[in-house]
Order: structure tokens, then sequence, then C-alpha cells
């Protein structure tokens, strides 16, 4: 399962894996990602008593868990384009929920 919340200008990405283990989570402000990833997607809350939960099959949650472990990685990483590499995981992220939702 993959839970979005949206608090003080923050998004909080919740993951917990759907077979046990260490549940992730990965913050970042509102202005992290371009303004239109938000506008056009529909995939993130836009107030703060929204919340968005996404149910994820065996492949998806491969996919996510992945996804998670190379956002951890660059959060502990001295890699100066490390933020970047987040942003990249994080429109991977986006992509795999839009398949989910479509």
């Amino acid at each position: 399962m993959l839970r979005i919340c949206f608090v003080n200008q923050y998004y909080v990405l919740l993951y917990v894996p759907v077979r046990g283990g260490a549940e992730c989570v990965f913050t970042f402000r509102n202005d992290f990602l371009p303004a239109g990833m938000f506008r056009y997607s529909g995939l993130f809350p836009s107030t703060i008593s929204e919340r968005r939960s996404y149910t994820l099959n065996a492949r998806e949650n491969a996919t996510a868990s992945a996804i998670f472990r190379k956002l951890e990685e660059e959060d502990h990483s001295d890699y100066p384009y490390a933020k970047e590499l987040q942003r990249t995981y994080l429109i991977e992220l986006m992509h795999l929920l839009l398949k989910i939702r479509n």
C-alpha cells in the first residue's frame, strides 16, 4: 500500500510492503517537483485534509519497493546530483501510480 498526504507544504509518502517488511517514508516539499507534475497527474492531494491511498499487487509492490530503496539510498548519498536522482525516482513512482489508476 502506498499512502500520500500533504502536511505544511510537504508531501509525505508512506510505503507499506504487501508481505511485511519495513515501512518506508519519504517526504519532500511541494516545490521539489515541477508544478505541472501535480496539476496534470491528480495523483497527489492538494489540501491538508485530503489523503490518497493506492493498493499494490505483487508486481507493483516490487517496483515500489525498488523505487523507495533508491530514494533512501540517495538520501544518504554524497553524490552531488542526488536530489536530481530523487526527482527522477519520484517521477518513476508517479508513472507507476498512473498505470495503477488507469
